[in-house]
């Protein structure tokens, strides 16, 4: 029953940031839209040039934030579907190393 529940977490999660993503997604489409108007505006160059920048910067935001999201969703996705790997088991061949308290290391073969 865990198993479901942590599913049912997980794809809750993911859909949130597909969401999300989408809701960013649509702003940037208004912003270029916005830079589309400012370029064919006549207005003076140094007025098309601060909203232009404004307008970079803020779709610059939205393309980090983007990012961020899909990549908390595909941790999230991964961190679900993979089962945790076990460190590798110790060959009896391979010498051991134990650091003492001193700061030296002990290599014992």
């Amino acid at each position: 029953m865990n198993i479901s529940s942590a599913s049912s977490g997980t794809s809750a999660a993911y859909s949130s940031n597909s969401q999300d993503t989408a809701a960013l997604e649509k702003q940037k489409a208004q912003l270029q839209s916005q830079l589309d108007k400012i370029k064919d505006s006549k207005e003076d160059e140094q007025t098309k040039s601060k909203q232009t920048q404004l307008i970079q910067n803020q779709i610059q935001q939205i393309e980090q934030q983007i990012a961020k999201a899909q990549g908390k969703s595909s941790s999230t996705a991964s961190a679900s579907q993979q089962p945790q790997a076990s460190p590798p088991a110790a060959d009896p061949r391979l010498g051991k190393n134990t650091a003492s308290g001193d700061q030296t290391i002990d290599i014992r073969i």
